[in-house]
């Protein structure tokens, strides 16, 4: 069984909660994760942790990845796509899912707390929805793993739900327990001197991008302010509650001229 973990970008979203900007601790819990699964939950089953970075052609993508592999990892891979709006969640899941299907078969893939997109789920779920997967989100500990997935979800009552989805699937976790802060003597041997960086071709990844924009490649992306960001007023949209969250986003979307159907 392949297990791919995603890491996330190097420079578009450095961790705010630490100050490790190669392999955050979502990053490690995400491929402490992995490994557990790979060692408990699928021993002697030939189970490999493979993880992707998706980046800028930077030099410090080689020691990320190396670090990746000191925390456990079987495989490590770069794949540079410079000149992308990683910010795009749309575009960029898609860039995502066609690389894992053409390069990377895996039957669980899995991200940590803080992706590409900070801390939410936007791009896990797109993933998911792009490569045909199904998803668990919020997932506090995997418990099994065999024809289908079994996490434990946490919910924003505090409690926990026993969730099983059939595989292939995409976990977003945002597990705390079990971190390994500090790296195995045995792996960081190992990556330091046993694993090799693989690395895509940059070609491959204008390519993917190309295929998920649906045209030809748009060439240097230019950051510009969005009009809203010379407004006077700011709107506060969170409630006591969602309905109330939810009734204020329909208001104001009313307001700006959208109706609902």
């Amino acid at each position: 069984m392949n297990i791919l973990v995603v890491l996330r970008n190097l420079y578009g979203n450095p961790d705010p909660f630490e100050d490790e900007l190669l392999v955050g601790d979502s990053d490690v819990n995400a491929i402490s994760e992995a490994c557990e699964i790979r060692d408990l939950l699928l021993e002697g089953k030939g189970a490999k942790v493979t993880c992707l970075l998706f980046s800028e052609s930077q030099s410090q993508s080689e020691k990320a990845l190396i670090k990746a592999a000191s925390y456990g990892a079987d495989e490590v891979c770069h794949i540079p796509i410079d000149d992308f709006d990683f910010t795009d969640a749309n575009t960029f899941s898609k860039v995502i899912a066609g690389i894992i299907r053409e390069h990377f078969p895996g039957d669980l893939v899995i991200f940590g707390r803080l992706a590409y997109d900070g801390d939410s789920v936007n791009i896990s779920t797109q993933v998911a929805e792009n490569l045909g997967y199904s998803r668990g989100i919020y997932s506090k500990k995997v418990e099994k793993l065999s024809q289908s997935l079994v996490f434990r979800k946490a919910l924003e009552t505090g409690d926990e739900a026993l969730v099983e989805v059939p595989l292939p699937a995409v976990l977003h976790t945002i597990r705390k327990e079990g971190l390994r802060r500090q790296a195995k003597i045995a792996d960081i041997i190992r990556a330091h001197n046993e694993v090799t960086v693989q690395r895509l071709s940059q070609e491959t990844g204008k390519q993917a991008a190309k295929i998920a924009m649906e045209g030809a490649w748009a060439g240097t992306w230019k950051e510009e302010v969005p009009p809203y960001q010379e407004a006077t007023d700011m709107v506060v949209l969170n409630g006591i509650s969602d309905i109330e969250t939810a009734q204020n986003l329909i208001d104001t979307l009313k307001v700006m001229g959208f109706e609902p159907k």
